[in-house]
């Protein structure tokens, strides 16, 4: 993929993002990498290294928003999401 089409992707996440809370921020992100890695491996991507597909990355990403809601509805601490993706 090339840079810009990575730029292109990366500024309409920001914008996706941003619309979802309401506000912009400089810190947007500072804590999704760990997210974003466990999106990537659930769509398919191995930890070595390879070939990934977006839309395996996006049905990653749909799935653990997924489990964050189904984890909110059960009225479980924020922090243990957290090592749900780790351990993911």
């Amino acid at each position: 993929m090339s840079l810009f089409r990575r730029l292109l992707l990366t500024v309409a996440a920001g914008h996706a993002d941003a619309a979802f809370i309401g506000y912009a921020d400089g810190s947007f992100g500072a804590t999704m990498e760990l997210s974003a890695l466990a999106a990537a491996v659930l769509g398919g991507c191995h930890l070595t290294g390879g070939r990934i597909s977006l839309i395996g990355t996006m049905f990653g990403a749909f799935m653990l928003r997924g489990i964050q809601s189904f984890l909110i509805l059960l009225a479980v601490q924020p922090q243990w999401y957290i090592l749900v993706v780790g351990l993911i």
